[in-house]
């Protein structure tokens, strides 16, 4: 595979994960959200909590 049809395989990926999610934030898809998210996540926000670690935790903001 050539460097340009690996970009250009890339950001098809991108764009359709980017299409998954937003659609699952729409209808509010939970599951389909966290879908993605590693189980050790680590997500660090602006308000309190400043950290929430952990898929299982990170499900409970939704």
């Amino acid at each position: 595979m050539t460097t340009k049809s690996t970009i250009a395989t890339n950001e098809v990926q991108i764009r359709q994960l980017i299409t998954e999610q937003q659609r699952a934030i729409c209808t509010k898809d939970v599951e389909q959200i966290m879908s993605h998210y590693a189980t050790e996540v680590i997500i660090f926000d602006v308000k309190p909590p400043f950290q929430t670690q952990g898929k299982d935790a990170w499900s409970q903001v939704w």
